[in-house]
């Protein structure tokens, strides 16, 4: 009887799971940057697969927006993730769209170990999808998937204060100091 339960508590978490999948993932080919979930405060994406057999895969990449009124606005990794979740269950849902960051690539190796790698400038705050697909004879056999979060990086307003502020007279005496040993 325990395992009975067993059995249908674990059938109804993967029926009723918030993760996504369209194909199992390639245990040959790994999404090295950006980790799964992860946060970024910079303009650059920088989009990193480790392949470690003979391989061709394609890479898309595309931010995931909500349509309110025929506009698309940029959402939050929470946001996205509960639109998800009630489309999978049936329910209304917030309408999101993929936005594409250019064309799908094709990188073909047959190495026992390379790397696709390609940057992304000017990118703005948002939620980004880097979906790998493994194929072969032209079909895809393998899928995987990670989302980043991009934000603006936050200018520290300390940092310019640190070369105006005043130097106390210790300071000042070590720099004087320095200064006649070193030379300017």
């Amino acid at each position: 009887m325990k395992k009975l339960l067993v059995l249908i508590t674990l059938m109804l978490a993967m029926v009723f799971s918030t993760a996504t999948s369209f194909a199992a993932s390639d245990p040959a080919v790994t999404i090295v940057n950006p980790t799964d979930s992860s946060t970024s405060y910079s303009t650059n994406l920088l989009v990193s697969v480790k392949i470690t057999k003979p391989k061709t895969i394609r890479v898309r990449v595309t931010e995931e927006k909500k349509k309110v009124n025929d506009v698309l606005y940029s959402m939050s990794l929470d946001e996205l993730e509960k639109a998800e979740q009630a489309k999978a269950e049936g329910k209304p849902a917030t309408t999101v769209v993929s936005v594409p960051l250019g064309e799908p690539e094709t990188y073909t190796t047959s190495n026992n170990l390379s790397f696709y790698t390609k940057k992304f400038e000017k990118v703005t705050p948002g939620v980004y999808r880097i979906r790998v697909e493994t194929i072969s004879a032209g079909q895809v056999v393998f899928s995987s998937e990670n989302l980043v979060v991009m934000k603006e990086k936050e200018v520290a307003a300390t940092d310019a204060k640190i070369f105006n502020s005043t130097q106390s007279g210790t300071t000042t005496f070590l720099q004087n100091l320095l200064k006649t040993i070193f030379g300017n």
